[in-house]
């Protein structure tokens, strides 16, 4: 009889000690960093690649406004030049030899220093639209570049504190998957005693010792689960030094989130604020810039030019020479080519404003889901907590009944379930309702909890 008893006695000490040893938790070296979430968003807008790319896209689109503005400026240029050549005449049509040489050609093998400077001013007066298109084309790429480094800071926002609201949820899995273990560690411990008192059989031991190694089991697994969503976190802000760092739950609740009723008050100031909108508006300007700078094409340009050029066979013997005049370029056999071109842009005007009227589409659907996943997650929390606190209750009752020896090892472990699922469910359901809130946020175009100032 005894024998028997001793090594189920020697095996759930084992089976605790071990136990033990693992909800303590490790002694790390250093004191991890807590990183709060507004700090974690500000880092990502500061060091996120994908933002310093879009910032790179607004530094090109400023260099294109330049050029395109300098269109404007007319175009100087200076010339130096020496040439050591000889004088020999050479006759061209219509150019008579020098009365000198007569009607004979002569040559020879004498050479001369020849010196020339000279400085040539161009100046378009005036194209039909072609530089004022271009400008104004530049100018709207700018604004669509603009955006575009909104839409990214936006986007970025929004996946740190939604990896943020991850952590924290993970944090609360692994605190009800160690309640759940030390639970199960005193039913086992229980059931053990119980048996060595002879009121309980042998089953009751196996099962109880079988809930606790599974619960071990999510231990192990939630914090393999946290850990991967901190990494997760630590890639979105973009900080490849960033490490070792604890998150805290910010003071703003989500659950206090008020559910919007006016949608079509959210479509419009979605539509009105979103950064990629804005971008499509620009690139939508700029096309029809495009379009009457091609146009333009079809009429000529008026130039003036102006030049000034002293020049001579010694340095000291120069002679100078300048002139002025103005010129009209016609395109005549250019036509064809200019008439595509506009089909072109006009085709690709066009194709921009159905990709607006889609966005527009997607937009309205976009805030309308949104909502609905806001309003799901936030009533799912009333009943929710109902069921925690009930299946709490459900899970004492069943120990009491399990300690006065009228409840199974079966109820018992079916309560503890019960009330780890519960309250699964509802850190489950609050992650769910964070998320709900920093999508409608970023579907109205906002910085998600007002972190990081205004997208654009």
């Amino acid at each position: 009889m005894n024998g028997p008893r001793h090594s189920v006695t020697a095996f759930g000490g084992w089976a605790c000690l071990a136990l033990a040893i693992l909800l303590v938790p490790a002694i790390a070296p250093a004191q991890s960093r807590v990183l709060p979430l507004a700090d974690a968003v500000a880092l990502a807008l500061r060091r996120s690649p994908v933002l310093q790319a879009a910032a790179s896209g607004v530094e090109a689109a400023r260099g294109r406004q330049g050029q395109a503005m300098s269109q404007w400026l007319p175009v100087v240029a200076g010339v130096a030049s020496y040439n050591r050549q000889t004088g020999n005449f050479t006759p061209r049509p219509g150019v008579t030899a020098p009365a000198s040489n007569g009607a004979t050609l002569t040559s020879t093998n004498n050479s001369y220093n020849v010196f020339n400077f000279g400085l040539s001013l161009q100046q378009t007066v005036w194209d039909f639209g072609r530089t004022l298109g271009q400008h104004r084309r530049a100018t709207a790429g700018l604004e669509a570049a603009r955006s575009d480094l909104g839409e990214a800071r936006l986007g970025v926002a929004g996946l740190v504190v939604q990896q943020y609201y991850a952590v924290l949820a993970a944090d609360e899995l692994v605190g009800v998957a160690l309640r759940a273990a030390e639970q199960a560690q005193r039913n086992a411990a229980q059931a053990l005693a119980m048996f060595q008192a002879g009121t309980r059989p042998r089953i009751d031991v196996a099962r109880t010792e079988a809930d606790s190694q599974g619960a071990q089991a999510a231990v192990l697994a939630a914090r393999d689960a946290r850990a991967v969503a901190l990494e997760s976190l630590l890639a979105s802000i973009g900080d490849p030094t960033l490490a070792d760092v604890d998150v805290a739950a910010p003071a703003d609740d989500p659950a206090a989130t008020a559910v919007p009723e006016d949608l079509e008050g959210a479509v419009r100031e979605a539509l009105s604020r979103r950064p990629d909108r804005a971008a499509l508006d620009a690139r939508i300007v700029a096309q029809e810039a495009a379009v009457a700078a091609v146009t333009g094409n079809y009429w000529p340009v008026l130039s003036a030019n102006a030049s000034i050029a002293d020049a001579g066979l010694e340095m000291n013997n120069l002679a100078w020479n300048w002139g002025v005049g103005a010129s009209l370029t016609v395109p005549i056999l250019t036509a064809v080519n200019s008439s595509y071109q506009v089909q072109e842009a006009r085709a690709t005007l066009l194709q921009l404003k159905s990709q607006r009227d889609a966005l527009d589409l997607g937009t309205r659907a976009e805030v309308r889901q949104t909502v609905a996943r806001l309003t799901d997650a936030a009533a799912r929390l009333t009943p929710l907590t109902a069921q925690v606190a009930a299946a709490t209750e459900a899970r004492d009752l069943a120990q009491g009944r399990y300690q006065a020896g009228a409840g199974s090892s079966i109820e018992l472990l079916d309560a503890q379930t019960v009330l780890a699922n519960a309250e699964a469910s509802l850190v489950r359901a609050r992650f769910d309702l964070a998320v709900a809130r920093v999508g409608y946020d970023v579907a109205l175009g906002r910085m998600p909890l007002g972190m990081g100032g205004d997208a654009r």
